[in-house]
């Protein structure tokens, strides 16, 4: 029996040891990664293997695009932060359109995250067409949080679908993109299917584009509703959008000017209401009293008539007066009236013939 024990315990124990080992390697799998992507401008081979980055230098726009960064799976690293700095260049950073190719980065334990670093004057100038930028279809799938302090969105004139498919990311602060050039259909679909998406800031964007919130979702009522959508500084709680009939829009200010509108133009009709009252009711006065003017006027100028002979007047006034040919039409006709025109007419052919 004392044997089996011994046995029981140091099996229990190998099995203690086995699991602590385990953990072990996995915290030895959980590792994070900084690569500052501009440093390959000059030096290509400071990215690892699994980074890769075309650059072209335009020097009549004054600045040097990156073409293409494309990632593939890395060994170990499970969290990854992408900086993309002006700090590191003599000039500003472009962004070229569909830039971000992660499609051989698969693994679901991948975190994503880009840093956009202005400096100065110095941005990081996006595409005019953003189309599907960090969209899941390009690998965006891996893509977990995006600080864009440092970009300039000045000459973007589409942004559809720009994060469509986004399904890690929680929270967007759009507040430092310029949209004066975007187009009105340059929205949609933006954040379609970026199920995790929690909070959303898009304060800078147009009076028109923040109408066209529901757009921006697809039309996925469901997704919009659980997205806190903040369009000004201050938020705004769902339940006073709900009693103003205005969902798509979070913030208090909007709120308090839309308030102040309903309230404006209940006002406004409430007045007009009031005013065509007062209206009909002068004028029902005055005919009432017009009425009783020429009511008393006959009745002082007339005796009083007996009842069969003012149904006859009343008649008489509601019936038109005939015309020629009515009159002549309801004439009594006879027996010998054929005779009498035949005989009219046979004297104007005998009169015709002198």
């Amino acid at each position: 029996m004392k044997r089996n024990r011994t046995y029981l315990l140091s099996g229990v124990a190998m099995v203690a040891v086995m699991s602590s080992v385990q953990e072990l390697k996995g915290a030895e799998v959980e590792q994070k990664l900084v690569v500052n992507v501009c440093k390959s401008i000059s030096e290509p081979s400071v990215l690892p293997a699994f980074v890769k980055a075309e650059w072209s230098n335009d020097q009549e726009a004054g600045e040097v695009t990156l073409k293409k960064l494309t990632l593939d799976n890395p060994d170990k690293i499970t969290d990854l932060t992408l900086v993309i700095s002006a700090k590191d260049s003599q000039q500003s950073i472009g962004i070229g359109e569909y830039c971000f190719k992660f499609d051989e980065c698969s693994s679901e334990k991948m975190r994503v995250h880009f840093v956009f670093e202005g400096d100065g004057d110095k941005r990081i100038m996006m595409p005019g067409n953003c189309h599907a930028l960090f969209a899941g279809s390009n690998g965006g799938n891996a893509i977990n949080s995006i600080d864009f302090s440092g970009v300039d969105t000045s000459r973007v004139t589409s942004m559809t679908g720009m994060f469509a498919g986004c399904k890690k990311i929680r929270e967007l602060d759009l507040r430092t993109f310029d949209t004066s050039n975007v187009l009105m259909n340059g929205v949609h679909y933006m954040f379609m299917k970026c199920s995790m998406l929690k909070e959303l800031n898009i304060s800078s964007f147009t009076k028109l584009q923040k109408s066209l919130a529901y757009e921006m979702f697809n039309s996925d009522a469901t997704l919009m509703n659980q997205v806190h959508i903040i369009m000004e500084d201050e938020p705004v709680k769902k339940e006073d959008l709900k009693a103003l009939g205005t969902e798509s829009v979070s913030n208090s200010a909007q709120a308090e000017i839309i308030k102040q509108e309903k309230n404006e133009d209940l006002h406004i009709n409430q007045g007009n209401v009031l005013n065509n009252d007062d209206e009909h009711k002068n004028e029902m006065n005055l005919k009432r009293e017009n009425t009783e003017k020429d009511r008393t006027h006959s009745d002082s100028t007339n005796p009083v008539k007996d009842t069969k002979i003012i149904k006859q007047e009343n008649d008489e006034r509601k019936t038109p007066e005939p015309t020629i040919d009515a009159k002549y039409k309801t004439q009594k006709k006879h027996w010998y009236d054929p005779f009498v025109t035949f005989f009219k007419r046979l004297g104007r052919k005998i009169l015709s013939w002198f």
